[in-house]
């Protein structure tokens, strides 16, 4: 007779990552009616490194009865049976490593599954859920073109600084740019030979030309084709969308000056004085005198708005003394004024 013996012995949570994960079930001695069993209750997730081993052995009591054995591993993830008339040995089952799987923003699973090994007339088979790894790679970021932040007239109107937002390539550096950057409409009224220049990476420098009509609250704009991009030209054409010019922080008032004689001979046929000398953008000049000649004032009134002033010799007294003002009033609406005296003799001038 045999004598039937039944033992168990349970592992609870085996768990880990994958990488070359074995489970190893070893089987020392059966005789006689034994089942043995192996029960993991919670073998989850991945086995990396980790080895799980159960081992049975029973006592034999007769020879040559017969005999019948098992032994079972039952995991989350791995199984494995043998069975034979009388075994003495190891069955090693191994799992082979996950994939490395890489995707945009997505989880690969890998199946292993019916891998077999025997030993001493032993079967085995094995199964195995494998997480793959999970990557996420972004798409490429469109870089942004340079745009133009602002566009500020200097104090006296003589030129603009246009400001962009980031450093660019400075396109066109090599050479007064200014008709290869801006449209026709604005060339228009940038007057007549204006200079462009970079004075850095962000800043283009616009000095005005003669009989420039550009004023704060003016519209600008770029061409289509401007080619100015980002400092390593990674990026589009800056847009051509029209901006506006805005006035001086800090007015700087014309400069009003008078050009003629201080002293003046009766013999000269007029004393004449010249106010263009004056340094403002777009200046409108007036003349006035302190006089009680009502003849000389009308003169003056009526001559007035001339950027020169001319009064004939028979109009002044010798030994007279005249005081003639000057008022330049450039198109920012600032003026200032500046008062010439003049001294006059009989004869000629010195």
């Amino acid at each position: 007779a045999s004598s039937p013996t039944t033992s168990s012995v349970s592992s609870s949570s085996a768990s880990a990552s994958v990488s070359g994960p074995s489970t190893t079930t070893t089987v020392a001695s059966v005789a006689g009616s034994t089942t043995s069993s192996l029960v993991s209750s919670s073998t989850a997730g991945s086995l990396s490194g980790t080895s799980l081993s159960a081992s049975t052995s029973t006592p034999s009591t007769h020879v040559g009865a017969s005999t019948s054995g098992g032994v079972s591993a039952t995991s989350g993830s791995t199984s494995s049976s043998v069975s034979g008339p009388t075994m003495s040995g190891t069955t090693t089952t191994a799992l082979p490593a996950g994939p490395t799987t890489t995707l945009s923003s997505s989880t690969t699973t890998r199946s292993s599954s019916s891998t077999s090994s025997s030993s001493s007339g032993v079967a085995a088979t094995s199964t195995g859920t494998v997480a793959g790894s999970t990557s996420t790679t972004g798409s490429s970021a469109i870089i942004p073109a340079p745009y133009v932040i602002t566009a500020i007239m200097s104090g006296d109107g003589s030129s603009i600084t246009i400001t962009f937002n980031a450093n660019t390539n400075r396109a066109g550096a090599d050479q007064n740019f200014c008709e290869r950057i801006f449209s026709a409409g604005t060339m228009s009224t940038l007057g007549s030979s204006p200079s462009c220049i970079w004075s850095n990476m962000k800043i283009i420098v616009i000095v005005l030309g003669q009989g420039a009509t550009i004023a704060p609250n003016s519209t600008m704009q770029l061409t289509t084709n401007n080619n100015i991009k980002n400092q390593l030209e990674t990026s589009p054409r800056t847009p051509d969308a029209p901006f506006i010019v805005r006035g001086p922080l800090i007015v700087t008032p014309p400069t009003a000056i008078i050009s003629g004689p201080s002293q003046f001979g009766t013999l000269c046929p007029a004393l004449v004085l010249d106010g263009s000398p004056s340094l403002a953008r777009g200046l409108v000049y007036s003349w006035s005198i302190v006089s009680n000649s009502s003849t000389l004032l009308s003169h003056v009134s009526s001559n007035m708005l001339g950027v020169t002033l001319s009064i004939p010799s028979s109009m002044l007294s010798v030994g007279g003394s005249y005081a003639l003002s000057l008022q330049v009033t450039d198109f920012l609406a600032v003026s200032s004024v500046v008062t010439h005296v003049v001294t006059v003799s009989g004869g000629s001038a010195p």
